[in-house]
């Protein structure tokens, strides 16, 4: 198996377990005291890989990315504190057909048949699965 597909699944795992987490933390804590501490507590955990590679500096990306993140969770939060995890994950998994179709336009990545079907099928499934 390939080390991209290893990582994606572990990461796929390990968030799912973060999608939880952040529905028991609903109406429990404050939404932007949550974000607050994953992104704390993920800094602590990054860090020193960073410091490692010696590739700690400042950049726009991390800074743009790091402010969709934030505004990112602070919604999903807001779903999770409305709404079963069932229902509102299926929905915020869009994000991966939307990343798709972004690469696709904008980004210049190839677009197959395969990867068309892909996209439509996920998001029929994943429609199918928040109703």
């Amino acid at each position: 198996m390939e080390a991209w597909l290893i990582f994606t699944l572990i990461s796929f795992f390990l968030m799912a377990l973060f999608n939880v987490v952040l529905k028991l933390s609903a109406g429990k804590v404050d939404s932007f005291l949550m974000i607050f501490l994953t992104g704390l507590f993920a800094t602590i955990f990054v860090l020193p890989i960073i410091a490692y590679r010696k590739t700690l500096h400042f950049s726009s990306y991390g800074l743009i990315g790091g402010l969709l993140w934030g505004f990112s969770v602070a919604s999903l939060l807001i779903a999770l504190s409305k709404a079963d995890v069932s229902r509102v994950i299926p929905i915020a998994s869009l994000s991966g057909s939307f990343a798709a179709v972004i690469g696709i336009l904008i980004l210049g990545e190839s677009i197959t048949l395969s990867k068309v079907l892909g996209i439509i099928l996920s998001t029929l499934a994943i429609i199918l699965l928040s109703i």
